[in-house]
C-alpha cells in the first residue's frame, strides 16, 4: 500500500454563534485500484482515535469546535489489509488575538470634493473605491478619518480626483 497525501477541503460549513462549531470535509487523492475503503483517524499524541470509515475519498468531521487544532490521518484498506498512515494533516489552533491594541486612525485632511477614496492592502490592487461628493454649494472640502484595527492586514489609502471625460469631438462628414 502507498501513503496518500491528505488535503483539507472545506465543505459547506454550518457556523453557529451559539455552538461555535462547524463541519469540515476532508478529502484525499488515491489510485482508484488501490483501496476498497478508508479509515479516518484523529491523532492524539501517540494514540490514534478512529473517527469512522468510508468507501469514498472524503470524510466529514462533524461538530468541530472552531479554533481548536487537531491532527488527522487516513489509512487505505483492501483485501490484503491496511496501508501505513497517510502523512498527517495538522490543523493548528487559532492564533490568539493580541490584547490592548487600540484602533489606528489615518487621516486625509482638507480633501477637495468630489473625490474618489481608494483602499488597498498591498499597494498594487486598489479595488475598493468610494466616491465622496456633496451638493455643490454645501461643502467643498472634507476631512476623512479611517480607523484600522492593528491585527488585521495593513490598509493603505489614497485620494484621487474624480475623472470626468471630456465630450468627444463630433465627427465631420
Amino acid at each position: 500500500m502507498r501513503k496518500y497525501l491528505l488535503t483539507l477541503t472545506i465543505a459547506l460549513a454550518s457556523l453557529t454563534s451559539q455552538a461555535a462549531t462547524t463541519n469540515i470535509l476532508f478529502g484525499w487523492d488515491y489510485p482508484a485500484s488501490q483501496g476498497t475503503g478508508f479509515l479516518f483517524y484523529e491523532l492524539q499524541g501517540q494514540t490514534r482515535v478512529l473517527l469512522g470509515g468510508t468507501v469514498s475519498n472524503r470524510f466529514m468531521v462533524n461538530n468541530w469546535t472552531i479554533g481548536v487544532g487537531k491532527t488527522h490521518t487516513v489509512v487505505a484498506t483492501n483485501f490484503w489489509g491496511a496501508s501505513d498512515d497517510a502523512v498527517p494533516y495538522v490543523v493548528p489552533n487559532a492564533p490568539t488575538k493580541p490584547l490592548g491594541l487600540a484602533p489606528v486612525a489615518f487621516n486625509f485632511p482638507n480633501v477637495q470634493l468630489p473625490v474618489v477614496l481608494e483602499l488597498s492592502q498591498d499597494l498594487t490592487l486598489w479595488n475598493d473605491r468610494f466616491l465622496v461628493s456633496s451638493p455643490a454649494p454645501i461643502m467643498s472640502t472634507l476631512n476623512f478619518q479611517l480607523m484600522q484595527i492593528p491585527y488585521q492586514p495593513l490598509l493603505f489609502g489614497r485620494v484621487k480626483p474624480v475623472y470626468v471625460p471630456s465630450t468627444p469631438p463630433i465627427p465631420l462628414r
